[in-house]
């Protein structure tokens, strides 16, 4: 921060390089930069930006004219609050609704949720029984995860098995495509990005998650709450034996990759044709220990006969 401010405060730079920085209300940025104009985004100054783009997407993707898109428009503006996420995941829901009738809609209308949080519960109360094994696994890794994960290492990190003892084995436990388990499953709670990399659409999704997990709140999502078990003991313990287990694989049996990986071009070419062979090792063997650290540790016993599944095999 002190290096930033002294770039703003140099005069040469500010006549050609201009910054912008954004953050959370409660973040004192402003306190730390001695020259900088404050642009508070108040909720009523944007109201004229959400009524636009509600409008063009109602008439767009909606398609709704006439009195039922006024009544569609003037809903969505007056509960936005100076949310553009929460419209659009609320459009996003109208648009996907397999009922079009002007009563259903008026209905959904009638029961739309005041805030963000709310918009998270109704994603993951629609979430259907027999996707909710695969549901709690895909939002522990992309909860808990030390990096974004790409789609083709998800695919695998919630396909481990205990039984599994090769990527061979586990073939007939991976999805044939996890964009669209994704899509079917959260909606648009979850977002692709171009690196294929997967993400929560927004950091109050994280927030939220995590806190229907904390004891204070029990009561209020206690129906989740059974259903997704995703505090961080328990889902850096599944991460951390997913991990171990991998790296258990038959195709690890060959052995390191030994020399300087910078200087040595055969030791470059050989980690490039194992990175393709097992495309979740760099995810595994790069992060499993600090799983193991954040794990649940009320019973060793599952991490240590994980782990020495592992340790048993000295190539591996």
């Amino acid at each position: 921060m002190d290096q930033l401010n002294h770039v703003l405060c140099d005069h040469t730079i500010r006549r050609f390089v201009k910054f912008i920085i954004t953050s959370r209300p409660h973040i004192p940025i402003a306190s730390h930069l001695t020259d900088v104009i404050r642009l508070p985004l108040v909720a009523e100054n944007l109201k004229i930006d959400i009524a636009a783009f509600v409008e063009a997407k109602v008439l767009k993707e909606l398609q709704l004219v006439g009195s039922l898109g006024e009544e569609v428009q003037k809903a969505l503006i007056d509960g936005a609050n100076g949310m553009f996420l929460w419209v659009s995941l609320i459009l996003n829901d109208l648009k996907n609704s397999s009922n079009t009738t002007p009563r259903a809609i008026r209905n959904t209308l009638k029961k739309l949720p005041p805030d963000l949080p709310g918009v998270y519960i109704n994603i993951m109360r629609k979430i259907r029984k027999e996707d909710e094994t695969a549901a709690q696994l895909i939002l522990r890794w992309v909860v808990w995860a030390l990096r974004p994960l790409r789609l083709q290492e998800l695919t695998i990190a919630i396909a481990i098995l205990p039984r599994h003892t090769s990527m061979s084995s586990m073939e007939d436990d991976m999805h044939l495509d996890m964009r669209r388990v994704l899509r079917i499953v959260f909606g648009p709670m979850l977002r692709i990005e171009d690196d294929d990399t997967v993400h929560l659409v927004h950091q109050s999704a994280k927030d939220f998650l995590v806190s229907m997990n904390t004891p204070n709140q029990g009561g209020v999502y206690s129906d989740l709450l059974h259903t997704f078990a995703l505090s961080s003991a328990k889902s850096n313990l599944q991460l951390v034996t997913s991990c171990l287990a991998y790296l258990s694989f038959d195709e690890c049996e060959d052995g390191p990759v030994t020399g300087e990986y910078k200087l040595d071009k055969n030791v470059r070419k050989n980690m490039k044709i194992l990175k393709c062979k097992l495309p979740f090792l760099d995810y595994a063997a790069t992060h499993w220990s600090e799983h193991a650290r954040q794990a649940d540790r009320s019973d060793d016993q599952i991490l240590f006969r994980t782990f020495q599944k592992l340790a048993d095999s000295r190539q591996k």
